[in-house]
Parts: C-alpha cells; sequence; structure tokens
C-alpha cells in the first residue's frame, strides 16, 4: 500500500541520515523484503531529488547533500 511504502522509505531515510543503513542486504534483511527491493526503493528516492550514494568506508548508503527532511510531496 502506499502508505507502507511511505513507511519504508522514511525508515531508510532515517537510516541514510544515521549513515546506518549497512549493505544492500543487510537493508533488505532489516526491511524485510528483498534485496532487489532495496535497489529500486533508492532509485525512486533518487527521483524525488536525493541525492543518495553507497559509501564503502562506512558500508551504508548516505546522503551525498544536505537534505535535512524527508519530503516525498505528501
Amino acid at each position: 500500500t502506499v502508505l507502507d511504502k511511505y513507511e519504508r522509505y522514511t525508515y531508510i531515510y532515517k537510516l541514510i541520515s544515521k549513515k546506518a543503513t549497512g549493505s544492500p542486504k543487510q537493508l533488505a534483511s532489516k526491511l524485510g523484503v528483498c534485496e532487489r527491493t532495496i535497489y529500486r526503493l533508492i532509485k525512486e528516492l533518487k527521483v524525488y531529488g536525493y541525492e543518495i550514494e553507497f559509501c564503502y568506508l562506512s558500508n551504508s548508503y548516505i546522503l551525498s547533500s544536505n537534505d535535512d527532511n524527508l519530503n516525498l510531496g505528501k
């Protein structure tokens, strides 16, 4: 559902903000989805304008800009 998707975005965004997503496989496990879903969700967040990249040093997705709040047009 739309709410579930928004909750997923919110949870992912919070983890990204804390640099605590872990690898895509680990993040998928945290969300109870497949790894491919993680790639799709990250891609969708990028479509919304979030500059997200994976940092191998911190083993986490990170924001490459200062996006302070999650704004998905709600």
